[in-house]
Parts: structure tokens; sequence; C-alpha cells
């Protein structure tokens, strides 16, 4: 393996899980605006009219790198009449103690990173 490879995967894995997965996350939210996009056959244009911004902060989305609050997630599915993100409500999942347990086992996981 060359130097750069092995800088490459000593970085990635000084990398902290969380930070990862806020990249994966953010990565998917992007792409599932894209695809939903180009399903309807909307422009980037079009989806900054009818969310009230600006073409620069549509592709800003598309980047993979924009940090998107509750609020622009809502205003981005209203746009396009569809999900972002799916994430269970309590018309569909009972916390249970386990579940509970999960979290606080999470909660102590992540002070570790």
């Amino acid at each position: 393996m060359n130097k750069a490879a092995q800088l490459f995967h000593q970085i990635l894995d000084e990398t902290p899980q969380s930070l990862k997965t806020e990249i994966d996350l953010s990565f998917a939210v992007a792409d599932r605006i894209d695809a939903l996009l180009k399903s309807k056959g909307m422009t980037q244009k079009e989806l900054a009219r009818l969310t009230h911004t600006s073409e620069a902060a549509v592709s800003k989305w598309l980047s993979g790198t924009h940090n998107f609050t509750f609020s622009t997630i809502g205003k981005i599915s209203i746009a396009l009449g569809a999900p972002i993100i799916n994430v269970p409500t309590s018309a569909y999942y009972e916390v249970t103690a386990t579940d509970t347990s999960m979290v606080a086992e999470d909660v102590a996981e992540y002070g570790k990173s």
C-alpha cells in the first residue's frame, strides 16, 4: 500500500463513528432529494421557487455537505410531495424498556468517541 493510501486509512480509522454516520446521512439526504427531483422531472430552479429559497441553496443541499434542519427537510418534502427521511412516529412505534436501555448504552458509547 502506498503512503497516501496508508495515510487515508489511518485518518479513516481515527475518524469517530458519529462523524462517519453524519456524513453518510448527509449524502443519503442529498441523494434522496436528487432522485425525487429526477423522478418528478423538476429542476433545481423549480425546487428553489417552491421552497422560497435560492438556486444556490438548492445546489448546496444537493452537494451532500449541508447541515439540514427539520424545517428545511419539511419544506423540501412538501415541495417534492414525498418524504425525504422516514422516522417511526408514536403512531407506529412504542418505546419499550429495551429501547430505553439501548439509548442509555448509545449515550454512554457516544461519550467515548
